[in-house]
């Protein structure tokens, strides 16, 4: 099996000439180790000991390129910057009502459980949009937009789906590292 694994890493070259020396390296003796060879072309004695700069070579290369892979899966995991992070409040209650899970109020959020980091990001989102509002308009521009649409829908969940702000952010707060490129205004 682990000659299969590395035959279909290392590709066919490499598994017709080298691979028996690797695989039969950690034997005892030589005779052993040569006596598992069928290319007569290739050359005899200590196996792992001639290839041994390659091999490090490769693993070397394997390690970076994981590493690499690592390091972009966690900055692709990460929440949102934390650079003028809001205060997450914790509350026992819900003030908006019993659907309400948590709201952004300028710089803080206020939530009734702690937030996953897609949770996070929707309220990051809006505290984003508050910002770029200047707060004050951000909460008079949400509550006549919502009335405008629960006149509209007669239905407050509706409405509230509608909103633009609740759009933007629902849309996007499955996206870790959207506030990194996100456009000013991109609600409108």
């Amino acid at each position: 099996m682990r000659m299969h694994l590395l035959s279909m890493m290392l590709g066919h070259s490499f598994r017709v000439h080298f691979l028996p020396f690797l695989l039969s390296a950690g034997r005892s003796s030589t005779s052993e180790a040569t006596s598992s060879i069928t290319d007569p072309r290739l050359p005899r004695g200590d196996a792992f000991s001639i290839f041994q700069p390659q091999v490090e070579k490769v693993r070397k290369k394997t390690w970076k390129i994981s590493q690499k892979c690592l390091y972009l899966q966690r900055e692709r995991s990460q929440p949102t910057t934390t650079e003028n992070m809001p205060k997450v409040l914790y509350i026992k209650k819900h003030p908006f009502g019993k659907n309400f899970f948590a709201i952004t109020l300028t710089e803080f959020i206020l939530t009734v459980a702690p937030l996953n980091q897609y949770d996070l990001n929707h309220e990051m989102i809006h505290v984003k949009q508050q910002r770029e509002l200047l707060y004050l308009p951000f909460f008079i521009w949400y509550v006549v937009e919502w009335l405008i649409l629960y006149c509209k829908y007669r239905d407050s969940t509706k409405a509230y789906f509608n909103i633009r702000f609740e759009k933007e952010a629902y849309k996007h707060q499955g996206d870790l590292s959207y506030l990194k490129r996100r456009k000013h205004y991109n609600y409108l």
